[in-house]
């Protein structure tokens, strides 16, 4: 028996009960729930928060509105899984698997996902402020209003729009576009100084040009609306 089949037998038995990590751990018979197989469970509702799913498989899971709070995510394979409506904040979840992940709705405020994939995954309606993406990849991921551009800088840039306004992240780098060109007018960046930021000023600054035009395309859009 597979432990999503362990799983749905268990809510045969108690529909009306919600889930958490401690129940869990008891329908599997396991100690830990990092690295093992939940591909295809249906989880919906799920308290998991702070729990470890380092390198575990939720692949085709079912995790709507589930607490995944400060969850360690670290290499997890989250491939095609629901996630709509779920709570991600504070989670790490570098190097993990979200292509084709529903994403809808999802808090993922001070997320970590650095070096995640997140191709052809659908982030319509998600909350990612503060959310750390550096090398993440955006291929083809389903977006509202999401500015993802690369070239202009070594490391992507990615313009997210929040309910604080909008949020650049470039690299390791994080703030809005008034700290943006506060930064770039200084002599010594992040990780640049003396020439190299010479070199890159013309670079940034229409990269700023180009950002200022997309945010205001985007707020006239919304006003239509």
């Amino acid at each position: 028996m597979t432990n999503a089949e362990k799983i749905e037998e268990w809510w045969g038995q108690h529909p009306d009960a919600l889930l958490n990590e401690d129940i869990l751990l008891q329908i599997l018979g396991v100690d830990s729930l990092a690295g093992i197989d939940l591909s295809n469970a249906r989880l919906p509702g799920i308290n998991l928060e702070n729990a470890n799913l380092e390198g575990t498989d939720l692949s085709h899971a079912y995790l709507k509105y589930a607490n995944l709070e400060g969850a360690n995510l670290e290499a997890s394979n989250l491939e095609d899984a629901n996630l709509e409506d779920a709570n991600l904040e504070d989670a790490n979840m570098p190097e993990a698997n979200l292509e084709h992940t529903s994403l809808q709705g999802v808090n993922l405020q001070d997320t970590n996902l650095i070096s995640t994939s997140m191709i052809g995954a659908d982030l319509r309606h998600a909350h990612l402020g503060y959310t750390a993406l550096q090398y993440a990849n955006l291929a083809r991921a389903k977006t509202d209003g999401i500015l993802h551009l690369t070239g202009i800088h070594k490391y992507q840039t990615i313009v997210i729009p929040t309910g604080r306004g909008w949020q650049i992240n470039i690299g390791c780098w994080c703030g809005d576009l008034d700290r943006l060109k506060k930064l770039i007018a200084q002599n010594t960046w992040v990780e640049s100084k003396g020439e190299q930021v010479i070199e890159q000023r013309p670079y940034m600054e229409n990269l700023i040009q180009f950002i200022e035009s997309y945010i205001a395309l985007k707020s006239a859009e919304n006003r239509e609306a």
